[in-house]
């Protein structure tokens, strides 16, 4: 890696090699060597970027963190907002799932690899919790504005608190995607999608 590199850009370059590595052989084969072997620096560049090895797994969320919530927006921005009432909502929800749903597909070992972040976060004791936290946030203030956005367009109301929806929506998201990646069963997600769509047209209403 050229010396040049500010240690912002080393902290990115090893973040992904960290990933990368966790992507072919899972979160445990993360070691400071390993990340230094993968991108190809020695031990000593590793730890002056990094104290250990969950300083790394941070910065590794972080990247995952960043992707997760642009891929999230991005889909969901480009939804048309249109048609008046609750199946007009109905159906922009729908599509919206279904954007999010490509790029889900598109990236099963990205998806395999949040859970993991996520559920090493979670055991880690003190700030490390953070992480997970992290992740659930990022998916929170990019599906919120989408809600917004979606009963201004359809002229309704949410009878259910935003807040509240965006939780609920995202923990089915959340099992779907689950149990898509242990049985790749496409058809069957679709179908729980299009339950989901119509859990939050009901919480819509005529203004």
């Amino acid at each position: 890696m050229p010396t040049r590199l500010s240690v912002d850009d080393r902290r990115r370059h090893l973040a992904d090699a960290g990933l990368a590595l966790a992507v072919d052989h899972g979160i445990a084969a993360v070691t400071v060597r390993g990340i230094a072997e993968r991108a190809e620096v020695s031990l000593g560049v590793v730890h002056y970027c990094f104290e250990n090895k969950d300083a790394v797994v941070g910065a590794m969320a972080d990247v995952l963190i960043a992707e997760l919530g642009e891929a999230v927006r991005s889909a969901l921005d480009a939804v048309p907002r249109t048609g008046v009432g609750p199946p007009a909502v109905r159906e922009t929800v729908r599509r919206g799932l279904g954007a999010l749903w490509a790029a889900i597909e598109a990236t099963p070992e990205r998806q395999i690899l949040t859970y993991e972040i996520t559920a090493y976060a979670v055991r880690a004791a003190g700030s490390h919790r953070t992480i997970a936290e992290r992740q659930y946030r990022a998916m929170d203030d990019a599906t919120a504005p989408f809600l917004v956005d979606v009963a201004e367009a359809t002229a309704t109301t949410w009878s259910v608190p935003v807040p509240v929806m965006v939780r609920s929506i995202l923990a089915t998201l959340d099992g779907v995607v689950l149990r898509w990646l242990v049985d790749r069963d496409s058809a069957s997600a679709a179908m729980e999608l299009d339950a989901l769509a119509d859990r939050v047209a009901n919480w819509a209403a005529v203004r």
